[in-house]
């Protein structure tokens, strides 16, 4: 009977052990992306003043119909894990030390600190629903992007330019 509890014991500690060592980026899937061609890499600087590198790339499969974009977090040279994928084209802007990512008719801000992700849809205010196509730019606390929305019949579809407050998301039309 000793024997049986000891050999448990043993049995767990072993585990607890082993699985305890491993690296949190361990459960990531790791890419070099010097094989990939549409890639854009951002530098950040973290809280603690250390630089961060981010890549967006097109991970899409070859002979695919679709498209997939990944999210990327540098660990060393070349090695970076896979963060989020996306299944569509996507825009992205560097502002302020946050990425912000447009996917799916929707803009998102990401605050990103190493493999850890802080992701928030952006709910622009505007007197009619948008849905944005096009990321333009980012500056001076406002995003700029093209959109979609319904004329003011609500009859037919049309494009429109907006300019976006970063600080309380309200937007008006602006001409480019």
């Amino acid at each position: 009977m000793k024997k049986l509890i000891l050999t448990i014991l043993l049995c767990c500690s072993l585990l607890i052990l082993t699985n305890g060592c491993k690296k949190e980026e361990d459960n990531y899937k790791h890419y070099n992306l010097l094989t990939y061609k549409d890639i854009i890499y951002y530098n950040m600087a973290n809280s603690e003043g250390w630089s961060q590198n981010y890549a967006i790339a097109n991970i899409t499969p070859e002979h695919s119909e679709g498209f997939e974009y990944g999210l990327f977090y540098e660990l060393d040279d070349d090695d970076y894990i896979l963060l989020e994928k996306f299944n569509d084209k996507v825009a992205s802007a560097l502002y302020n030390n946050k990425l912000y990512i447009l996917y799916g008719y929707k803009i998102y801000e990401y605050n990103l600190n190493r493999e850890k992700i802080d992701k928030n849809k952006l709910e622009f205010k505007y007197y009619k629903s948008i849905s944005p196509e096009t990321l333009r730019s980012i500056e001076n606390d406002y995003i700029y992007f093209n959109a979609i929305t319904d004329d003011d019949e609500n009859k037919h579809i049309i494009n429109i330019d907006l300019k976006c407050s970063l600080k309380d998301l309200e937007c008006e039309p602006y001409e480019d």
